[in-house]
Formats: C-alpha cells, sequence, structure tokens
C-alpha cells in the first residue's frame, strides 16, 4: 500500500490501520442495533466491508512478500531471526483482527436475519417457521423488494421524510 508521497508502508502500518477500519465497522455495527431503520447504515457497512477486505488483500500480501524475503536470508544470520519473529507476530495480529473481524459479521448478520424474520412476520403474520426460513434464505434483494420495498430501493429515505 502506498502513501500519497509515494513510499511503501510497512506491513506494521497496513496491519494497524486495517485494525483501525475493523474497529470503526465493529462500531457501526453497534450503531445498526440502535437504528430505527438500519438499511442506510447497512449499505455503509457493506461498503465498508468491501474496503476492509481490500485491505486485508493488501496487507496479506505484504505480509507474504515479507516472509519470501525472510525465507531467502542465509541461514544464522542475527537479523533473521528476528525479522521472522516480528513476522510471525504480524501475521498473527492479521489472523486475530480477521477473526474478530469476521465475528461481527456474523453478529451483524444475526441482527439482520432477526429483523428480516420479524419484518416478514409482520407483513405476513400467518406465516410458518418454514416459510420464514425459506425467505430468510432468498436473495435479500427479493424480500425487500416484494414484501417490503424499502431497503433496497431507498425508499426509506422517503418514509423517514414522511414520517
Amino acid at each position: 500500500m502506498a502513501e500519497a508521497s509515494g513510499a511503501q508502508v510497512s506491513p506494521e502500518t497496513d496491519l494497524h490501520n486495517f485494525n483501525q477500519e475493523v474497529g470503526i465497522a465493529g462500531s457501526a455495527g453497534n450503531e445498526k442495533r440502535a437504528c430505527a431503520n438500519g438499511c442506510c447504515i447497512s449499505r455503509a457497512l457493506d461498503a465498508k466491508s468491501s474496503q476492509i477486505m481490500r485491505q486485508a488483500s493488501v496487507v496479506n500480501t505484504a505480509l507474504r512478500a515479507m516472509g519470501t524475503r525472510n525465507n531467502a536470508l542465509p541461514y544464522g544470520d542475527p537479523t533473521a531471526r528476528i525479522r521472522i519473529n516480528t513476522h510471525a507476530k504480524l501475521v498473527n495480529r492479521l489472523m486475530t483482527t480477521l477473526n474478530e473481524y469476521q465475528q461481527a459479521n456474523r453478529v451483524h448478520r444475526d441482527i439482520m436475519r432477526e429483523r428480516f424474520a420479524k419484518k416478514y412476520r409482520t407483513v405476513n403474520p400467518l406465516a410458518t417457521d418454514e416459510e420464514v426460513a425459506h425467505a430468510l434464505n432468498q436473495q435479500p434483494d427479493h424480500f425487500y423488494t416484494s414484501e417490503v420495498g424499502r431497503c433496497v430501493h431507498g425508499d426509506d429515505d422517503d418514509a423517514a421524510a414522511n414520517g
């Protein structure tokens, strides 16, 4: 990942930035619980998720390159052990951060599934558990466009303006 100056940023800096992005996404997930509608936050969270995964890929590539360079060092080189240990710590931190991020995504997905089921039951109060489960397994776009018709098309902004 290159900064505006064109200088190469270290994997440590990339990993630090990645940790900050995951923290921002996690806090956005908490805000999602408090948001009555949540569709706009969900869209922002999806965009942030894509950005985070791209950044994770950049960090992963930098760590792989670092590992390749470390493997090319002569055996017994005193700096090799330090570099290899630093690399191992960075890889461990990346894996920990990715696991935390995936956990935050699972929590968000579960919250959205609960809301989805609640909205589906509001629209179809006589729906069986099987129908709700089937609706949950369908494309989310299908649910929003056919049953509620708000989130995907941005009608939530109009609904908020009207009352």
